[in-house]
């Protein structure tokens, strides 16, 4: 059945748009970090040490507790622009051309109704290790690529986020099958489960 996507996501603003609202020129490629709820330090510190090395722009939503240590880590770069918290999804998913995120189920699920190339590395205390067994999935059906923490630093990373961006070699077949893994939105037929388990009561 799948993992609903928020109906936010059915029709994002236009590039042009999505860029204004953060200060960055639609013109130029742009990759989106995000940490998701708990463990993002790591994978905050390693995009920064990455940032050096890449031409490209980053929306980076560094959250709330390490804000203020990644503006630190990135200076004045031009290009990169750091969040607190992102209270518009939409927005930063329309202006990306990739992603580097941890994968948690909701986040790859966006990623993939969205079609968006992504780096995942999975936070690595969750539990059960679920999610390198999720990342595993888009990494085994060449949709996204996947690395542990422990064995990335900036060089390493900036390397594997480079393949994301338009113009690169192996960015087609990622998005390819990324589109291939993403089934749209389960809520509608979560719907017909509900209401037929309604109607039979």
């Amino acid at each position: 059945m799948g993992t609903p996507v928020r109906g936010e996501l059915e029709n994002l603003p236009s590039r042009e748009e999505a860029a204004a609202k953060w200060g960055l020129d639609p013109a130029k490629p742009t990759l989106l970090v995000f940490g998701g709820s708990q463990g993002a330090r790591g994978l905050n510190t390693l995009v920064a040490e990455a940032a050096e090395s890449l031409e490209c722009q980053l929306l980076h939503v560094a959250g709330q507790l390490d804000f203020e240590r990644v503006k630190g880590l990135v200076g004045g770069r031009e290009g990169y622009h750091t969040l607190d918290f992102c209270d518009d999804m939409p927005s930063a998913y329309a202006v990306a051309d990739g992603v580097i995120c941890r994968s948690g189920a909701s986040s790859m699920t966006e990623l993939a109704y969205l079609a968006l190339p992504s780096v995942l590395i999975p936070y690595p205390y969750a539990a059960d290790d679920h999610q390198t067994a999720n990342a595993k999935v888009f990494a085994d059906a060449g949709a996204a690529l996947m690395a542990q923490e422990k064995d990335l630093d900036g060089e390493k990373l900036a390397a594997l986020a480079r393949q994301l961006l338009p113009g690169a070699p192996e960015r087609e077949a990622l998005v390819t099958q990324t589109r291939i893994l993403g089934e749209g939105s389960a809520v509608e037929e979560i719907v017909k489960v509900v209401v037929g388990e309604t109607s039979a009561s």
